[in-house]
């Protein structure tokens, strides 16, 4: 994948966060959102009491997908996750639309929850939720809503070790809380709310699963701090599974004990359990409701800003956005540049735009990326890039997708059952016709997905047909956004990534006149055939001289200082290269 991290970024990013501080700041990314907003809306207008079965079926859909978080984490322990495992995968184009379009709805949804926010907290000093808003020709700006991104902005510039403190205070503190209201909902708990358990059918059970399924959407976070892990291959899945078996825990808990509590047609949509303390008559447990979201959305702002900007880093190095985003700071060790530029992004979302927007934004996005990871995952299990025929791997994973789309449509307009079994006979054969296949990638190190035709497929299958149970508004603003990144690729990114290449050649150009005392600096390294890519001279002098810069930081650092390098490496970026692992790369140098 892509190894001239330290020479895109002039500096590394510091390796401080271990299985602690990962799981905390998956937690932070997931538990949020999930409890204090779209329990409300997807138990009054879609599932009703089911919604516990909605966040059931969440839970188990991020968890197949988890799997192939767990293993690429692992393997390729670089910022930028999804884009990096799509794009060493597929390609440069669907690496761009997988992350751009979750992009898309991270600026969207971080503003809107800012100003969720802002609203609680006024509501947590006894004033009304619209206290800090300013009415000017429309539009009702939010300052105070600005001022918390501006905070995050800050923390984040300062260090991942100072984000996941804030990150782990603020959690344990609103575990506490979650454990009280726990208590006193159940407390006030009524069975017969529960008598129409299925209001709106199974329909409105996979429905809200769709809506919550942004929920659960943090937990992939974790991997775009790999590079930062101080062990990967140790901490990605411990921080994953925990994370993740946690939160489904506590939203299946949180979600019985409103549905309990209250008559599903009461909740609010927009602050469910504050509403339903009062309507149970404990406005101090609603106060204590209303302080843990301040809690929990501002740990949700700290942890999903930081992902998408790892996300953006990435993209940077690549040239698909500008290349100085992507340098990285030589004393605090963070991409402080894309940081502060995001932070004005969402700065922005955050004064103009109002709670509404949260309403819009779906799980479309969350849902497409996790899928594109699972496809990749299963694909590079069975296909090794630059060897042999592509089409045997590729022709079973098209099988696959296309099946599950088909049952996906097929269940949302009423077809027969037979119609049913027929597209999932066809979903089953083409996922165990991967066994006839060779394994040609299996992991040396770390996590491995076992039984990857079976679970991966699954998994495609899960996020195909809760994308499809979003409705037709929601997939049409998913196929806006798309084209929409699209004419932003062919405008700016094609080009981008063009112009890394001819920098990267000249620089390959003028290394061949170095001098020897400069070549000794750069030790040589065995070869890794069997992962060597396919291509021009050029692209595999280029794979030499990356492994040898990621196994000597002094070499990194010589030659990222510019005194001695050609002026085109300060922005050289090269396109992700299909190399071994670090892992590899790093245990055959130290075999020499």
């Amino acid at each position: 994948m892509l190894l001239s991290a330290d020479v895109q970024s002039r500096h590394p990013m510091k390796k401080v966060l271990g299985p602690i501080s990962l799981t905390l700041l998956c937690l932070g990314h997931i538990i949020g959102s999930g409890i204090f907003v779209l329990t409300g809306v997807a138990a009054h207008t879609l599932a009703g009491p089911a919604v516990t079965i909605s966040y059931g079926i969440g839970a188990a859909v991020a968890g197949l997908s988890a799997l192939a978080f767990a293993e690429l984490g692992t393997q390729y322990p670089l910022a930028g996750a999804s884009y990096n495992y799509v794009l060493g995968t597929f390609g440069e184009f669907p690496a761009w639309l997988t992350v751009t379009t979750m992009a898309a709805d991270s600026v969207l949804g971080g503003g809107a929850m800012a100003r969720s926010w802002s609203s609680y907290l006024a509501v947590m000093c006894n004033r009304p939720s619209t206290f800090f808003q300013m009415p000017f020709h429309g539009f009702n700006l939010d300052f105070m809503a600005v001022g918390a991104v501006a905070a995050v902005t800050t923390i984040l510039v300062l260090g991942s070790s100072h984000m996941a403190v804030v990150n782990g205070v603020g959690k344990v503190c609103l575990f506490l809380l979650i454990g009280m209201c726990l208590g006193f909902s159940y407390s006030h708990a009524n069975p017969r709310n529960w008598d129409d358990f299925l209001p709106f059918g199974a329909r409105g059970v996979f429905a809200g699963a769709s809506v919550i399924y942004f929920s659960y959407g943090g937990y992939n976070a974790c991997t775009n701090f790999a590079e930062e892990a101080k062990e990967p291959a140790r901490d990605l899945p411990i921080a994953l599974f925990t994370s993740l078996g946690v939160s489904s825990v506590v939203y299946i808990l949180m979600a019985c004990a409103i549905t309990l509590m209250v008559p599903y047609k009461l909740i609010d949509l927009q602050a469910p359990f504050s509403v339903a303390f009062h309507t149970v008559h404990e406005p101090w447990l609603a106060q204590l409701v209303s302080i843990g979201a301040v809690i929990a959305i501002a740990t949700v702002l700290i942890v999903s800003m930081a992902a998408t900007t790892r996300d953006f880093l990435i993209m940077a190095r690549h040239n698909l956005i500008p290349s100085w985003l992507a340098v990285v700071h030589p004393d605090l060790g963070t991409p402080y540049r894309v940081i502060i530029a995001y932070g004005l992004v969402k700065s922005v979302m955050a004064l103009l735009t109002d709670f509404q927007t949260l309403a819009m934004l779906t799980s479309v996005g969350t849902l497409f990326v996790t899928g594109m990871v699972s496809a990749a995952l299963l694909f590079h299990r069975y296909h090794k890039q630059g060897k042999g025929d592509v089409w045997p791997a590729l022709a079973r994973l098209l099988c696959v997708v296309a099946s599950s789309l088909g049952f996906a449509i097929a269940f949302d307009q009423g077809l027969p059952h037979y119609v049913l079994g027929i597209l999932a006979l066809f979903w089953a054969l083409s996922a165990l016709s991967f066994f006839t296949l060779s394994v040609a990638n299996w992991p040396e190190v770390g996590f491995a997905v076992p039984l990857a035709p079976i679970l991966m497929s699954c998994s495609i299958f899960g996020d195909a047909f809760l994308l499809l149970s979003l409705g037709r508004l929601a997939i049409m603003r998913f196929f806006i956004v798309l084209g929409i990144v699209s004419v932003l690729y062919v405008i700016y990114g094609v080009h981008g990534a063009t112009r890394h290449d001819a920098q990267l050649a000249d620089y390959l150009a003028a290394r061949e006149v170095q001098n020897d005392e400069e070549a000794q600096a750069i030790p040589s390294i065995k070869r890794q055939p069997e992962y060597a890519p396919s291509g021009t001279p050029v692209a595999e002098d280029c794979a030499e001289f990356l492994e040898g810069l990621l196994v000597s930081p002094d070499a990194s650092s010589s030659l990222s200082s510019g005194s001695s390098s050609p002026p085109s490496l300060q922005l050289a970026a090269s396109r992700p290269l299909p190399l071994a692992s670090a892992h590899q790369i790093q245990a055959t140098a130290h075999s020499q």
